[in-house]
């Protein structure tokens, strides 16, 4: 299960980008912010000239993603949004959601102007979706978990959110529902989390987004 997880009021919009065009967005873009993106995304570390970037590069400009006409390569259209998004980003958080031994993972990054989420697809693809302008990135993330556990029907179930800010301070919050309908939260400090406590049943994810509230 890697797609299709998110709840529809982020999905109004999809694109798809491959990762060599991911990882020369993100190349090109060359901030920090950008960095920790691919750090986030699991992409490999490569330099402006390597062969990965290349690839991608020409795979923007033929899907008209790139502008040429001027003295150097421009992303346009969804490829600058992305590229303005993930180059000045100062939260990230990682989604998940795991119904047996399946597990979906999406992404989050938010930055003052924006937020998108990236979710992997097949064939080394990622599928980049803008979230709703004003919802709170926290609480979007935990809505791609109630978007797992909507799926999942009955039985056991984990969903969790990390989120890592500008710092490198990482937060954490984790449900698990057991086999007998049983609720567990556990959260805190990555370094530092807290001992798992028994909740009562909260089917929007809501208590993840505010266990990781700064």
């Amino acid at each position: 299960m890697t797609n299709q997880t998110a709840p529809p009021d982020l999905r109004d919009i999809v694109t798809e980008f491959t990762g060599f065009e991911v990882t020369a967005i993100l190349s090109a873009t060359g901030s920090e912010a950008a960095l920790r993106t691919r750090e986030m995304l699991h992409l490999p570390a490569v330099g402006a000239d390597s062969p990965a970037v290349g690839i991608g590069m020409s795979t923007l400009i033929a899907r008209g993603q790139v502008d040429t006409s001027g003295d150097g390569l421009r992303p346009v259209n969804e490829a600058a949004a992305l590229a303005g998004i993930c180059g000045t980003a100062t939260t990230w958080i990682e989604a998940v959601a795991v119904i047996g031994d399946k597990k979906a993972v999406a992404v989050f990054v938010s930055a003052p102007d924006g937020t998108v989420f990236f979710e992997p697809a097949p064939h080394g693809l990622w599928i980049v979706c803008p979230v709703k302008p004003g919802l709170p990135v926290e609480q979007a993330a935990a809505g791609y978990v109630r978007g797992g556990f909507e799926k999942a029907g009955r039985g056991p179930f984990g969903g969790s959110i990390e989120v890592t800010g500008s710092s490198g301070a990482v937060r954490t919050a984790a449900v698990k529902i057991d086999a007998q309908g049983a609720w567990r939260l556990r959260a805190g400090q990555l370094d530092k989390p807290q001992p798992p406590e028994r909740i009562d049943a909260d089917p929007t994810f809501a208590v993840l987004a505010r266990a990781v509230a700064a």
